[in-house]
């Protein structure tokens, strides 16, 4: 990443990019529940999925990195979003593995 960038923004995003592979791994092959990932009702979570849960959460981190670089006072509110959204999502990929 950018060296200029605060660290602990860069590890935020490391932290979501790592939630949402572990979440993917957890939901591969089973029904997928949510309607931008599975436009059909009993679609499962494939590589279709994956592509636009990845392109989504790259636009967001995309955006955020564009913002940061221009403006890294602003770092910090991206750094707590970006955190939540990580504990979040590893919750949910954490119960995903428990009811397989």
């Amino acid at each position: 990443m950018h060296t200029n960038l605060p660290k602990s923004w860069q590890m935020s995003v490391l932290a979501v990019v790592a939630a949402q592979a572990g979440d993917s791994v957890s939901s591969w092959g089973a029904v997928e529940l949510n309607p931008v990932l599975a436009p059909r009702p009993g679609m499962r979570f494939d590589g279709r999925a994956a592509g636009v849960k990845f392109g989504i959460i790259g636009a967001l981190l995309l955006t955020e990195y564009v913002i940061v670089r221009r403006n890294p006072e602003r770092s910090k509110r991206f750094t707590r979003l970006n955190w939540g959204l990580a504990a979040v999502t590893s919750a949910i990929a954490a119960r995903n593995f428990a009811v397989r």
